[in-house]
């Protein structure tokens, strides 16, 4: 059972070095008021996530007994520990009425009762009725308010020099819980909270910041802007840009007067200090870190090519036969000399568009060695399920693959690699930077490293763009299949894909109606001619869909280009499919608030409701208290909503029950319909893909061949026929400013040259 009370910690079990804020400490504290328990040696020992602790201070805390197997009775924290704030004077009471209080209230309260503070404190109804313009209903908002709003009365009064809005206000403190840690953070560097909050971005970090006193021209503020500037755009995919690009970007969002005076300090200061980099004409600059970054994975890459390549194949050919006659057809020109290239290369792209066999090559490399140790593994989970029902071997994550453990870490590094001698990543296209390089660098010497990826889908969103580096480099040998095998040209999921990625038409113009095509009967055209049909026609197809499939919603998804706007949107889909999944019954709910330009997207989530994890979070706990991190992408269904503990447990499909507290769930979304980009690396058994010119600037045919292919058996093109042929006539492959490319010839070149001595 939850209980509240009042402590002081008097002494840290755990860490032994300091306690730094969101550390997970054991404290021992004194009971100061509240109904705990003492353990048999008559101490009260607490554990849990803590800000930077102040001994002997006193803290209000939310816990829950547990009965510890070896230490006894003991309290598990369900929030952080909030520094208790004394409101002694009538000063420090006013400025606090002040925050929670209407001008007109404030005035009111002091001019008719002699205590406004002492009176909401007790809730004394008839003294603050008594007050003009305060009836009962009045009255109650204020004391809730009060209630809302006291443990964080420090952190209110702080914000409100800042000249923020009570909502700002509260959004902050809903995403780091403790106000001692908020108001610590902003106090050091407010142009955190631009990197660590959604919606918070440089504009409102950086009126927060002038407020606190930082100077308009000062370094400080410069430095800050230089930073965010190349960050943002290496989130984009762009590692470096040229200096001009950030001067721009300054004069827009730091001050017009910016001379060279005033810059060149923060450059060379930031230059310096080893955060940014630039090379000696200056032509470009970029954080050091994602330049070390491409370093490291670039000579990792060349590291693993030549290394000694000691696989015995003499029999390859004899297997192959075996294998042709097993699935009674024979590989293809192209397909064996991707077999051959395999074997006699250490690291190996494997590229071709849906139905083209890279799988298949794949597995004759698995059968050719079958005493290798192989490891297997994808981003998404799905991906790495369809893994294991290709190849009959254990398909893993690559989080799973490294054993990442929130406590530890990567438990497979540099210094401990994979045991395994053949490692195969699935859906290469789909992996950033850092996560291939965490992969990269756990792979060790004489292994080989065979890379699946399709270069006709869209590309990976965020930093580097290591698929298409790799292939552009000339460096890394990469088979190219085109040629589509005999089983996949009944499936139109394949035959129609194929057609969109090569630019060909799907309808005559101007064509509308639906049909059924493929020997297999596994894609639907639904084609119309207004935007407005959109969402009617994805509804419609959608509780077919959701009925052939035994209402298992997990096996049908809805997929479309925009997220926000227009009314196929994924807000809009959302609400439209929750309504007819879950829309009726429902245990209970919770309403999460989001507000984008003053327009309301807001939404529930309820019981039942299919949702997706829209951010990496290593913090989340199972139901066991066992550490279950979550990845951004991860679907799954609510299990339980917990109003008093503000928990929600969401069964994931490859993680199992997770519990994701409060302050997490603004990441939880509903996922009955999601982006196409937010599906990449994953496939669904039916898919319900909605085009209309609503999505306009994202229509293009790597969209939608990257669409139709997350079919595993069935799918549905709900379509405006113009918008349609639009996006097949539409490519845009975006050019990405990075440095893997070049760093992949040079080190290569490098490593010839010392052989040639």
């Amino acid at each position: 059972m939850d209980k509240k009370a009042r402590v002081q910690f008097t002494n840290c079990r755990y860490p032994r070095n300091k306690i730094q804020d969101g550390d997970w400490a054991i404290l021992i504290g004194e009971l100061i008021e509240g109904d705990l328990i003492p353990n048999r040696n008559n101490q009260f020992i607490f554990k849990g996530i803590v800000p930077e602790i102040e001994f002997f201070e006193t803290y209000k805390v939310a816990v829950e007994l547990v009965q510890d197997e070896q230490w006894g009775i003991q309290y598990n924290l369900l929030c952080p520990p909030v520094l208790e704030v004394n409101l002694n004077n009538e000063s420090e009471q006013d400025k606090f009425l002040q925050v929670i209080l209407t001008e007109t209230q404030f005035k009111n309260l002091h001019e008719g009762i002699e205590n406004p503070f002492e009176a909401i404190k007790n809730e004394d109804w008839d003294k603050l009725t008594s007050v003009k313009g305060i009836k009962e209903a009045t009255a109650k908002k204020i004391i809730d308010k009060y209630k809302s709003t006291i443990d964080f009365s420090n952190a209110y009064i702080a914000l409100k020099e800042y000249k923020l809005t009570d909502n700002m206000i509260k959004k902050l403190l809903d995403n780091y819980v403790n106000p001692d840690i908020l108001l610590r953070k902003i106090k050091t560097n407010p142009y955190i909270l631009a990197d660590e909050i959604d919606g918070i971005g440089w504009y409102r970090a950086d009126k927060i910041a002038l407020a606190s006193g930082i100077e308009e021209l000062s370094n400080f503020r410069i430095e800050a802007y230089i930073k965010h500037y190349l960050e943002r755009r290496a989130q984009d995919g762009d590692s470096w840009v040229k200096p001009f690009d950030v001067m721009e970007g300054l004069w827009e969002y730091v001050s017009p007067d910016l001379k060279k005076e005033h810059t060149k300090p923060s450059f060379d200061e930031l230059h310096e200090k080893g955060i940014i980099t630039w090379d000696e004409e200056k032509t470009f600059v970029a954080l050091s870190k994602y330049y070390n970054l491409e370093s490291s994975l670039a000579k990792d890459f060349i590291r693993i090519k030549n290394s000694t390549n000691e696989f015995n194949c003499e029999n390859f050919e004899e297997v192959v036969k075996k294998i042709e006659t097993e699935q009674d057809w024979e590989y293809t020109t192209q397909q064996l000399e991707g077999i051959k290239t395999v074997i006699e290369n250490q690291v190996v792209v494997i590229t071709g568009c849906a139905g083209s066999g890279k799988s298949s090559v794949a597995n004759a490399m698995l059968r050719i060695f079958p005493n290798s140790p192989k490891g297997l593994c994808a981003l998404a989970g799905r991906a790495s399920a369809r893994l294991s029902e290709t190849t009959g071997l254990q398909g893993q994550t690559i989080h799973r693959l490294l054993s990442y453990s929130p406590v530890e870490g990567y438990i497979h590094n540099r210094n401990n690699p994979v045991p395994y001698e053949i490692v195969l990543l699935d859906e290469t296209s789909m992996v950033g930077g850092n996560l291939f390089h965490r992969l990269s660098q756990a792979i060790k010497n004489g292994s080989k490293f065979i890379m699946l990826g399709d270069d006709g889908q869209l590309e990976s969103i965020g930093t580097l763009n290591v698929f298409r580096d790799i292939m552009d480099s000339g460096v890394i040998p990469v088979v190219r299949l085109t040629e589509i095998h005999r089983q996949a040209k009944k499936s139109a999921i394949i035959t129609e894909s194929i057609k969109v990625r090569n630019g060909e038409p799907l309808f005559k113009s101007g064509w509308i109606g639906t049909e059924i095509r493929g020997e297999l009967q596994d894609l639907k055209l639904h084609v119309y001619e207004e935007s407005y049909e959109t969402p009617f026609a994805i509804m419609e197809n959608f509780k077919e869909q959701y009925k052939k499939y035994n209402n298992n919603i997990m096996d049908v998804q809805i997929i479309v280009p925009v997220k926000i706007k227009g009314d196929a949107s994924v807000h809009e889909m959302n609400l439209l499919a929750q309504d007819y999944c879950n829309g009726t019954e429902f245990s209970n709910s919770v309403t999460i608030p989001r507000f984008i330009k003053k327009i309301d997207y807001s939404y529930d989530l309820r019981v039942g409701d299919k949702v997706i994890n829209k951010k990496n979070n290593k913090k989340t706990l199972n139901r066991r208290d066992i550490s279950t991190p979550i990845w951004n992408g991860n679907l799954g269904i609510i299990k339980e909503i917990n109003s008093i503990r503000k928990e929600i447990t969401i069964d994931f499909e490859e993680q199992g029950e997770v519990v994701v507290p409060k302050k997490y769930w603004v990441d939880i979304e509903l996922g009955y319909a999601i982006t196409v980009h937010s599906m990449q690396g994953s496939q669904v058994k039916s898919v319900i893909i909605g085009i209309d010119y609503s999505g306009y600037r994202l229509l293009t045919r790597e969209l939608l061949y990257t669409a139709i292919t997350r079919a595993q058996d069935y799918c549905v093109i709900c379509g405006q026929s113009k918008a349609i042929c639009y996006a097949i006539d539409n490519s845009n492959v975006p050019t990405k400013q990075t440095f893997l490319h070049k760093f992949l010839k040079d080190i290569q070149q490098e490593y010839e040259k010392v052989l040639d001595k």
